[in-house]
């Protein structure tokens, strides 16, 4: 990693944002001296008061009233930040009226989001499950629960919910499980045995999740048979989901780790690794041969 002298403190740190400002003129480049030097300098140049140019008020300039800019001297714009709010939100007001602004900026959106669909996902995934969100996602619920306005909301909403479906001329529920088991078997199968095993993950903090698609095409790539060389059974409409490398072992959610295989063999091997559930079907291959070489004798 390239390394840059800072002429202040002395000392050789890496070029990157985390140690160096960006160039106010050349913003691939970083500045000469370094972002803690640059801040001490700031705070020792920095006036008590100032006046705003756009409201002339004087105020403490402090990161209260000012917002910060490392392109300044001492770190802090010129105009207030409520004047700076206020050009801001006439701005984005200027823009929300323009249509041809708003839909260019809807569709850059949407290119970003199926560009990089797997990372924003795996993002938001990696990020619900920190412990502190879940208990804000759970303090949030409490809280809910237990004020009156926000349960009579729930229920309208259920209710306008099922008026909608009436008059649409949809069912006044939603299909059962039967009912969809009935329709598509197999995607049902392979939908539960995904929700179990990310359930599973989740509550042991195992790394890793796994799609329906991402399963869909591993069992494609397995022809619908069980993973296992001495089996090899059909398992479509009773699929399982199968980690090559248990949870208890180490393994991971992730789908390198993921096989289909069907009931039988699942539960046989159980926390077994794949050599010691092959060496344990050669055994008990082995005592059945000898038992049959019994009594045949």
């Amino acid at each position: 990693m390239t390394t840059i002298h800072c002429p202040t403190c002395g000392r050789d740190k890496p070029a990157t944002k985390e140690f160096f400002r960006l160039h106010a003129l050349k913003q691939q480049a970083v500045t000469s001296m370094c972002l803690a030097c640059y801040e001490e300098e700031a705070l020792a140049n920095r006036p008590a008061t100032s006046e705003c140019p756009e409201c002339h008020r004087v105020l403490p300039r402090t990161e209260k009233y000012f917002q910060r800019d490392t392109g300044t001297s001492d770190g802090l714009r010129r105009t207030c930040k409520d004047c700076r709010n206020a050009y801001r939100k006439g701005v984005y007001e200027e823009e929300a009226k323009d249509e041809d602004y708003r839909k260019h900026k809807a569709k850059k959106a949407n290119d970003h989001y199926h560009a990089h669909r797997d990372e924003i996902l795996e993002r938001g995934h990696e990020r619900n499950r920190r412990p502190e969100q879940i208990a804000k996602r759970q303090a949030r619920d409490a809280k809910k629960r237990e004020d009156p306005k926000e349960v009579e909301k729930i229920r309208l909403g259920a209710k306008v919910n099922r008026i909608l479906r009436i008059a649409r001329g949809e069912k006044d529920k939603a299909p059962t499980y039967q009912e969809r088991k009935e329709r598509q078997p197999e995607l049902v199968a392979i939908q539960g045995a995904v929700d179990n095993a990310n359930r599973k993950a989740k509550k042991l903090g195992v790394n890793g999740r796994i799609t329906v698609k991402e399963f869909m095409q591993i069992l494609e790539e397995q022809s619908y048979l069980c993973y296992f060389d001495h089996c090899k059974a059909d398992i479509k409409g009773h699929v399982t989901l199968e980690h090559l490398l248990p949870f208890s072992r180490g393994g991971t959610n992730e789908p390198a780790n993921i096989v289909g295989a069907c009931e039988p063999c699942n539960y046989a091997k159980a926390g077994k690794t794949v050599e010691e559930f092959e060496a344990h079907l050669a055994f008990i291959e082995e005592v059945l041969q000898r038992h049959k070489e019994k009594v045949d004798a």
